[in-house]
């Protein structure tokens, strides 16, 4: 299709729309297949295999938002893929680490979209990747977004 002035705008919402349904097709088969939701799995892969790590630290690691991930955890909890137990060092802190049962699932999954972009996103030039980066800026830009705190 050509692109023009007159159908710019529906052509870039619909790319946007490509990539947020492809992130809900991944999901859908994560929990048709073990039960979990494309950022369930990713909240258990962002954890250390063998250590346990604090709830803030694993938001700011994800780029979420503290309540999310929390939300996301208790999901988890209730499913049996994760632990919850205060911290040595600050009582206050709660950490979270991985169950076996949690394990397994990370073992068996499909890697998803963001695995895949990621690769497929280090494998471009350096200025190729910035221009990326800065087109999506712009994006996030015009549409008022700027502000939005993650």
């Amino acid at each position: 299709m050509k692109i023009t002035a007159d159908n710019i705008f529906s052509e870039i919402q619909r790319q946007i729309r490509k990539i947020e349904k492809f992130g809900y097709q991944y999901s859908q088969q994560l929990r048709k297949e073990y039960g979990i939701t494309g950022p369930q799995i990713g909240v258990l892969r962002m954890l250390p295999p063998d250590s346990a790590m604090s709830i803030s630290e694993l938001s700011q690691k994800m780029g979420l938002h503290i309540t999310t991930v929390q939300d996301i955890t208790k999901r988890l909890l209730r499913k049996k893929l994760v632990k919850l137990k205060k911290s040595v060092k600050d009582k206050r802190v709660v950490e979270v680490s991985v169950t076996a049962k949690g394990k397994k699932i990370m073992r068996e999954a499909p890697f998803g979209r963001m695995n895949r972009f990621s690769r497929n996103l280090s494998r471009l030039s350096d200025e190729e990747a910035q221009q990326i980066y800065n087109t999506v800026v712009r994006i996030v830009e015009l549409y008022g977004a700027s502000d939005v705190e993650m």
